[in-house]
């Protein structure tokens, strides 16, 4: 049942992660097996995108389905195939409504073939049902083909596919203005349309169609209703009216009760037990201003994020823990989140130090993904930056404000000689007391701290890995760490002996190029994060046995 308006307990944590940003447009999200791996990936579909798009668990890697789909709307994926509505307009007189059929090719990694299967004005939302004993695809278009703002009179078509025939079969003609929401509930199919929320159930003669509910009575466009969803009890909730303001609760025998009226442009809801008392929350995803997620328990409301303008968003175990995680995919914030689902807050892990160690140039982007959503890494690591640099800028003490329960201390490329008085450091003397002191102001904020040593430059002379002053430095922390009880990351020892055994060429693969289209060997691209912040990730656990079980590697 959806949870009563009173007596609750309180709602799991949930921790954002953020897996994608350039989705313009971003309209819907679905889970589904794309490489057959066992794990559930994320598709992300984006109307100013096109190319289909999926991010592979647990890495969030992306890749892509297939190209040249313009204004893509929905999608569904039923067996090994991908059905897609592109081709949309909110007008009928310039939406085509193509429906593509999408079959992966031989690469299971690369794009996917498409073929064209109808062509439906407005074809909208895509789902999967099961019509005959058999999974069908249904297509509800927005509006008739004649439509034209604001009421959009005409009647809206419900049509479905079957696998493999692949031939247009119409349920019915009968909503009006408006068909926005559709939901499958067992063998019937509910539609939120300008006509109310209606259910559709086959029969041997033909198609059942029967009133739930007017929705809202306002006088249309402002109308009916929006999108529907149904909790385990048969309990129902909806967003009213067509991108409306209202959230609101059908309960068997009770008459309709609004929970909130205060949205603005509310897109998607759903429905789902988060904190696992048997008692489904409601999820709903708003895109206007400020664009937020909400949860709704009876009539408590949170606001789970205001930094996603959300178009969609669903609710599924992405981890395997039983618990169940949100993702959203936002319109005009272009972004992908998940919500991971935890009992409480996660381990905060802090990361201070210079350019090989930030999101663009360093390891922290792979560190991050191989230690998965119970570890919410905080990336403070800054280019340019030394031991004496990062604290005289006033960079440190905003790290300890955040609470984090282990801070990861990496300098050196910038301590040494020839970077300024304002950078360099001593490693006997100077660099000593920065580390030292690093970590008593960790400890006494409460928090581990973790001194690591600086990866290596990748030069080498002839066929030997040249040596440079960060031996040094890397010298002096391995001191002060044993001196100190610290637990160390050696990467300097670690990234020296991966790249001798490379050699000069393919340890330039581990680089990023330089402006002059040279290699950079002393910061990292794509290859070179993910596999030295893996490194990075198990050099911790090894010196932190306690994290070992947050390991999340592919």
């Amino acid at each position: 049942m959806i949870a009563p308006l009173l007596g609750w307990a309180k709602l799991p944590h949930f921790t954002p992660q953020l897996i994608a940003s350039d989705l313009r447009g971003g309209y819907q999200v679905v889970a589904a097996d794309v490489n057959r791996d066992g794990k559930l990936d994320l598709i992300a579909l984006a109307s100013g995108v096109d190319e289909l798009v999926w991010y592979e668990n647990p890495s969030w890697t992306r890749r892509v389905v297939a190209g040249g789909l313009k204004r893509m709307i929905n999608c569904v994926v039923i067996g090994d195939e991908i059905v897609v509505a592109h081709g949309f307009e909110n007008e009928a007189a310039r939406s085509i409504g193509i429906v593509s059929l999408l079959q992966r090719g031989k690469d299971p990694l690369g794009p996917w073939n498409v073929r064209e299967i109808d062509r439906l004005t407005t074809s909208h939302r895509l789902r999967v049902a099961q019509v005959g004993g058999r999974a069908v695809v249904i297509n509800a278009p927005l509006t008739g083909a004649s439509a034209k703002a604001p009421d959009y009179r005409d009647r809206v078509p419900l049509v479905y596919y079957v696998p493999g025939e692949w031939k247009r079969q119409t349920i019915e003609w009968a909503n009006e203005g408006v068909q926005h929401g559709i939901f499958i509930d067992g063998r019937s199919i509910l539609t939120a349309s300008f006509s109310g929320i209606h259910r559709f159930e086959p029969t041997p003669n033909g198609w059942k169609r029967t009133e739930v509910s007017k929705g809202d009575p306002s006088p249309c466009p402002k109308c009916g209703a929006s999108d529907v969803a149904v909790a385990r009890d048969g309990s129902m909730a909806a967003i009213e009216p067509w991108h409306g303001n209202q959230v609101v609760v059908y309960r068997k025998g009770l008459p309709r009760k609004v929970i909130d009226d205060s949205l603005t442009d509310a897109h998607s809801i759903a429905t789902a037990d988060l904190d696992g008392d048997r008692q489904d929350e409601i999820i709903v995803a708003q895109r206007g201003a400020p664009g937020r997620v909400l949860i709704y328990r009876g009539t408590e409301k949170t606001v789970l994020d205001e930094g996603i303008t959300a178009a969609s968003c669903i609710p599924v175990d992405l981890d395997g823990d039983r618990r169940i995680d949100i993702a959203c995919i936002g319109s005009a914030s272009h972004n992908l989140k998940v919500y991971w689902n935890r009992k409480s807050a996660p381990v905060r892990v802090a990361l201070v130090g210079d350019s090989t160690v930030n999101d663009e140039g360093g390891w922290g982007p792979g560190f991050r993904a191989a230690l998965g959503p119970g570890i919410e890494v905080r990336n403070h690591a800054m280019n340019g930056r030394s031991s004496k640099s990062f604290r005289d800028e006033g960079r440190w003490e905003p790290v300890l404000t955040e609470k984090p329960m282990y801070v990861l201390i990496q300098f050196g490329h910038n301590d040494q000689p020839g970077k300024g008085p304002e950078r360099e450091t001593d490693p006997d003397t100077t660099y000593r007391a920065n580390l030292e002191r690093y970590i008593a102001e960790a400890r006494a904020a409460g928090a581990t701290p973790v001194l690591a040593t600086s990866i290596v430059r990748r030069n080498f002379d002839g066929a030997e890995l040249r040596r440079d002053a960060l031996e040094r430095y890397a010298a002096a922390v391995r001191k002060v760490a044993a001196e100190r009880k610290t637990p160390l990351m050696d990467l300097y020892a670690l990234t020296f002996e991966q790249t001798r055994k490379l050699g000069q060429q393919q340890a330039d693969t581990l680089g990023a190029t330089a402006a002059d289209g040279k290699p950079d060997r002393t910061h990292l691209g794509t290859k070179g994060r993910q596999e030295i912040g893996r490194m990075a990730a198990l050099e911790l656990v090894k010196g932190v046995p306690a994290l070992k079980r947050y390991l999340f590697l592919q």
